[in-house]
């Protein structure tokens, strides 16, 4: 408006000494809107960061305390005891591999990833608990487990899954529990048959934090169950 007002004095000079302070001044204001701007986006960058440690440091005390609970610790413990008037091999196996559950819980603490390897030689020890108590009651089959072993997973993934399948449904040796996990190139596919439980709790949060892991990598895991399967699908990470 200032320059518009100029063009009516008829001095060049005039009009010229009124733009440019003009211009200047318009240029100033244009960049403390742009630091304002960039403020507040820096601002809600920090708050979705922090929103996504949070929800990370929930995952990993979830996937911590699922193993440390009273309830796994006892029938670990219970099993223990009773292999040790059995079979003194098979008892000291038993120890070191849940040691070794505890062991990889620890030691990915601080991993937002691991190593497809990492993973299924955490959830080798894992099942290997899990037979003992279980038997014939559970069938764990493992596909193309070598094809792709530095492909990246969150930790502790496919080992909820299959405690997930545990907790969910009956195993039994008249109604066994049957898991497949099967690599492919860009994914893992785990299913289960499903035989679910009256008694059990169906809320799912041990599959939601997952997801939300995932997520952070925007990455999705895609959910789906049939009259006999449940279905649960994780691409890799990396």
């Amino acid at each position: 408006m200032n320059w518009i007002t100029s063009l009516f004095v008829p001095f060049e000079y005039f009009r010229l000494r009124t733009t440019l302070p003009l211009i200047l001044w318009n240029s100033f204001i244009v960049l403390f809107i742009e630091i304002f701007r960039y403020s507040q986006q820096q601002v809600e960058v920090e708050k979705q960061l922090a929103i996504a440690q949070k929800e990370k440091a929930l995952y990993q005390f979830e996937a911590l305390k699922n193993q440390i609970n009273p309830h796994f610790l006892f029938n670990s413990l219970n099993v223990l005891a009773s292999l040790s008037y059995q079979d003194a091999e098979k008892t000291n196996l038993f120890a070191k591999k849940l040691s070794g559950v505890y062991r990889y819980l620890l030691a990915t603490h601080e991993h937002s990833v691991v190593t497809l390897k990492e993973e299924l030689s955490f959830v080798d020890s894992y099942l290997f608990l899990e037979y003992i108590r279980f038997g014939e009651a559970l069938h764990v089959k493992i596909q193309n487990s070598t094809s792709f072993p530095n492909k990246k997973v969150i930790p502790a993934s496919l080992q909820m899954l299959v405690e997930n399948a545990l907790k969910h449904n009956i195993c039994s040796v008249s109604q066994p529990l049957s898991v497949y996990i099967t690599v492919f190139e860009d994914k893992i596919v785990v299913r289960n048959n499903l035989q679910l439980r009256n008694s059990v709790n169906k809320g799912g949060i041990g599959l939601e934090n997952l997801k939300k892991q995932y997520a952070i990598h925007e990455k999705q895991i895609h959910v789906e169950q049939t009259d006999t399967d449940f279905i649960a699908i994780l691409p890799f990470i990396i």
